[in-house]
């Protein structure tokens, strides 16, 4: 039976070391960071590359592919390297901002949501984006799984039953509902009385 290739050694520093084992015993660390540090402390012990692979329970390629970078790197060989392709053009922090201008009230008294042209023309007014077309705000807007044409205003009557701010929105559901019961949603005035 050959050997093939020689393992790559593990050499890490006391400083690496604590923080692979520290990493390790964070309830908070992903699975595939606690899975890369315990590859590399395994490594650095001197187990072979079999050993870590049973008792990890993953394949050899992955053992050997990780074991290299740290080999190579040290625990900075660990991280995920940056994805191909284009860099996004809207921020997260962009998106978020959009999602917010898509939940403020078009109109005191008229309409529940503005437009998605009356979006675009906000965002652009705002900074938060310098173009922007209807269905890149669409697509966003329906990842972050809102639907402002689906929501009509109703305003209550005096006396209703809704106590409180007297405006309330409505979700209309898609087709092919019929018989259940939609989803009404109150907005509250959380600055009165709370």
């Amino acid at each position: 039976m050959g050997s093939g290739r020689p393992a790559h050694y593990v050499f890490l520093s006391d400083k690496e070391r604590c923080l692979l084992e520290a990493l390790v015993r964070q309830k908070t660390s992903s699975q595939r960071d606690v899975l890369r540090a315990n590859i590399a402390l395994m490594a650095h012990r001197g187990d072979s590359t079999m050993a870590i692979a049973t008792g990890l329970k993953v394949s050899q390629q992955t053992v050997t592919k990780w074991r290299r970078q740290a080999a190579l790197q040290g625990k900075q060989g660990l991280t995920e390297a940056p994805r191909p392709g284009r860099p996004r053009r809207i921020s997260d922090a962009a998106r978020l901002q959009l999602v917010t201008l898509a939940c403020e009230v078009a109109e005191p008294g008229g309409r529940a949501t503005p437009t998605l042209d009356e979006m675009r023309e906000k965002a652009v007014e705002h900074g938060v984006v310098t173009g922007l077309s209807r269905s890149r705000l669409y697509n966003i807007l329906q990842k972050g799984d809102l639907h402002p044409h689906r929501v009509r205003t109703l305003a209550a009557q005096p006396g209703s039953h809704f106590p409180g701010d007297s405006q309330c929105h409505l979700r209309s559901l898609p087709q092919g509902t019929r018989g259940r019961r939609g989803s009404l949603h109150r907005r509250e005035n959380r600055h009165a009385g709370h």
